[in-house]
């Protein structure tokens, strides 16, 4: 037989993971220590709360592992509210919740522990959404699916009453890619899969927060509205998928000025933009009807794209008419003599008259006469600078100006928006 006698000697006191906070009077300089057991696999995080400490850096909260000398994780600002993240456990034993008080004043704090495994769940593209419910401050889930390389997939956050954090994806490796909030409607935009394998969807709620979010996965092509033709009939195309974005291609040549407008479009909101051959962006407009995109000079001979690309979960159909053509050469305009005409016939075209002018000349213009409803008409330096400017219709004027250099300068007429139109001026 053998009789056992258990005596505590008050260091170390015994906390419950999972179970209510325990409020701990920590006067200065002091440390108290909590002891829990530990579960194989299992990942731990620790809280405080209602703390009275009116500097909340003078109480720290740490996790200790059996061994007493490896921590697992720390927070120096535990004072008043905190939040140990997740960290994971070393194995089965005895592990330490500690919390020292390093500052002169006394106050008191409710903690508590939590051991968990993170919740992880499978998700279908383009089926229904997936819920998650976090239970524990620090808790992360995780809804995997298989992704192949190339695949373009996007992500919507449907419901979620957690509070405060984010949700990304993780490729097979563990790395992240993207990340959007995590509170409702919040909208991870379209993502080209870099690698093949099973990646993750990761909600991560950040201090404590807590809840069950839903997760609905879109995986799909982007939408390949065919070739448009320069100054040819508008081409339409349907995004249906919030994520998705659609172009249209043409052959540009450098040197090549060309514009598009939106000739109608249900898509609330959004870009369309140029795109060269190499796929980097050229300029670009807004998504809804008539927005217009000016003239653009193409520096790149090949196949060129005009992008769709919805913003958020935007979806709907377009249309875009491109536009390619020369500025109007208005001819030469004599200094005091006879007024010159020359007329826009395409959106985003521009015109000029040239003259020959020398340094420290003095020159002005007036529009006499104009059907261009906006816009403005400057004066431009041989080397392509503008030097003042004034209005497209009748009757607007260009003070005089000294000419700081020498030789061919043009008055430069540039219509706003899609406004076409013809213009008689003289140079004065």
């Amino acid at each position: 037989s053998l009789k056992v006698a258990l005596t505590s000697t008050g260091a170390i006191r015994s906390i419950t993971p999972n179970a209510a906070a325990v409020t701990v009077t920590a006067n200065a300089a002091t440390t108290t220590d909590f002891g829990f057991i530990g579960t194989k696999g299992k990942r731990l995080s620790a809280t405080t709360n209602a703390g009275t400490f009116g500097n909340g850096c003078d109480l720290h909260l740490s996790i200790i592992a059996p061994n007493g000398t490896t921590v697992l994780g720390t927070n120096g600002c535990a004072g008043q509210t905190a939040l140990i993240e997740a960290v994971t456990n070393v194995g089965a034993g005895t592990y330490t919740l500690r919390v020292a008080n390093s500052g002169a004043s006394n106050g008191s704090v409710k903690v508590a522990v939590y051991q968990f495994a993170d919740v992880a769940h499978a998700i279908t593209a383009n089926g229904a959404a997936v819920t998650t419910k976090i239970a524990d401050p620090g808790q992360n889930g995780t809804l995997t699916f298989t992704g192949a390389i190339g695949q373009h997939v996007s992500f919507l956050v449907t419901s979620s009453p957690i509070a405060s954090g984010s949700v990304h994806l993780a490729r097979p490796n563990g790395t992240s890619v993207g990340g959007t909030c995590i509170q409702t409607n919040c909208f991870q935009d379209s993502i080209a899969l870099d690698t093949a394998g099973t990646w993750s969807i990761v909600l991560d709620p950040s201090a404590q927060s807590t809840g069950a979010a839903s997760v609905r996965l879109s995986s799909f092509s982007d939408v390949d509205g065919g070739a448009l033709t320069a100054n040819g009939a508008a081409r339409s195309l349907t995004i249906a998928t919030a994520g998705q974005n659609g172009s249209f291609t043409f052959s540009g040549t450098s040197g090549q000025q060309v514009s598009f407008v939106v000739t109608a479009s249900t898509i609330s909101n959004g870009s369309v933009h140029l795109a060269r051959p190499n796929g980097t962006s050229v300029s670009g407009t807004c998504i809804q009807t008539n927005c217009f995109q000016d003239s653009v000079t193409l520096d790149t001979t090949g196949t060129w794209k005009i992008i769709v690309d919805p913003s958020g979960t935007a979806t709907g159909s377009i249309s875009v008419k491109l536009s390619s053509f020369s500025d109007v050469d208005g001819g030469a305009i004599v200094q005091g003599g006879a007024a010159a005409s020359l007329t826009i016939a395409t959106a985003g075209q521009n015109g000029y008259f040239t003259f020959t002018g020398s340094v420290g000349q003095t020159a002005g213009f007036k529009v006499t006469a104009s059907t261009i409803a906006s816009g403005s008409v400057h004066f431009q330096r041989p080397n392509g600078t503008p030097v003042s400017g004034t209005c497209t219709v009748t009757n607007c004027t260009q003070s005089t100006v000294t000419l700081d250099a020498a030789g061919t300068w043009k008055i430069l007429v540039d219509p706003g928006g899609q406004s076409t139109g013809s213009m008689t001026i003289k140079l004065t």
